[in-house]
């Protein structure tokens, strides 16, 4: 490891405890360049990573972080407040290849594929990300989404598809759930899909809902699919396609259940997530 990364952490570390002053170490942790070549959060893997630690009234700043990623770049900042225990995070997300990244995160990634660009600025305690809030927005673009076992399931399916010419547009908001008042210990955040949006060169299908951080999922599908792949689906004839498009987002909305590994599509007209 890195000399000057081993002192940082152990001075972190001292700080955290009240073991240390920040006079006494503030001259060590001055904004000068720390690199390592790899770092793994989770179940992600950063690679080439860079950054700058500066320490200023207890609260600990790595400027200029950079690093390569799945295909891709991150680059950001990260502040660890150390009196009120909390770490920022501010992050854009450039250029990660789909694929790379799923397969990274233990998903499956046969039949995906895309490029991601995005932007993170979340918070949570320091010693427990669980409880994190902030928001995120992520594009796909050059993709091939279709292969998404609620959208196959959908009037869409493969109808027409044409590789790496899906996209999507994505906002997050991390949340905090409401405090149950019971003496139970608050539960953890959760993702809500405030507006995601995928379209594919026949169609455009919305996505609203939660995902909790364990996976389980909480979704409302709506396609809104053009009149000629409706009228190819059920021959009958191009007239009739712009009334059956109209009528395609209630006749084909599903709901999502059960989690992401094993997600249960069901057909629900009438559903409001």
């Amino acid at each position: 490891m890195n000399v000057r990364l081993l002192f940082l952490l152990m001075a972190t570390c001292a700080l955290h405890a009240g073991e240390a002053t920040t006079s006494d170490l503030v001259a060590s942790i001055d904004g000068e360049a720390i690199h390592l070549n790899e770092l793994t959060i989770g179940p992600l893997v950063l690679n080439d990573v860079a950054t700058r630690p500066v320490l200023v009234d207890r609260v600990l700043s790595f400027n200029d972080c950079q690093a390569a990623c799945y295909g891709g770049q991150v680059r950001g900042r990260i502040a660890l407040d150390l009196v009120n225990n909390r770490t920022y995070v501010s992050a854009a997300i450039v250029g990660v290849d789909l694929t790379a990244l799923l397969a990274g995160l233990g998903s499956t990634a046969e039949g995906y594929s895309g490029r991601v660009d995005g932007s993170l600025e979340v918070s949570f305690p320091t010693d427990d990300v669980r409880k994190v809030e902030g928001r995120a927005r992520v594009t796909v673009s050059n993709g091939n989404l279709v292969e998404m076992s609620f959208l196959t399931n959908l009037l869409v399916g493969n109808v027409g598809n044409v590789r790496d010419q899906d996209s999507a547009e994505v906002a997050i908001e991390f949340r905090r759930p409401a405090d149950p008042g019971d003496g139970r210990a608050p539960r953890d955040s959760i993702i809500r899909l405030s507006s995601a949006r995928v379209t594919l060169p026949q169609a455009v299908v919305l996505i609203s809902g939660n995902i909790s951080l364990d996976g389980d999922l909480r979704l409302l599908v709506v396609p809104k699919v053009g009149g000629g792949v409706l009228s190819q689906v059920w021959f009958v004839g191009k007239w009739f396609g712009a009334a059956l498009a109209l009528a395609s987002s209630r006749v084909a909305r599903v709901v999502v259940r059960g989690t992401v590994s094993r997600p249960a599509v069901v057909l629900n007209p009438f559903a409001n997530e």
